[in-house]
């Protein structure tokens, strides 16, 4: 996934664009908090039941069948793509 926050607003968007933001209340209300300026993060979002992360099949039946009531999702963020207002992108000749 990518998060893309812009002052207030946060968006949350599949590796083919789809805005599943809806689906990923918790991690925008995290996002939104103050100490967190512009940014665009690169990620991976896994369903966890409790403390156990379920597989990426599960993650996605979730996001688009709403499979597992009770289970939770987290974003666990591995690069940096724009922050306030530099790109963290750099060409490599």
């Amino acid at each position: 996934i990518q998060i893309h926050k812009t002052n207030s607003s946060v968006k949350v968007y599949t590796y083919n664009e789809t805005d599943i933001s809806d689906k990923c209340e918790k991690i925008i209300k995290i996002m939104k908090q103050k100490k967190f300026g512009e940014m665009i993060l690169d990620a991976e979002l896994i369903l966890y039941d409790n403390d156990e992360p379920l597989h990426r099949a599960d993650t996605i039946a979730h996001l688009f069948k709403n499979k597992y009531k009770d289970a939770t999702l987290k974003a666990k963020v591995f690069d940096i793509i724009h922050l306030e207002k530099e790109s963290t992108y750099y060409n490599i000749n």
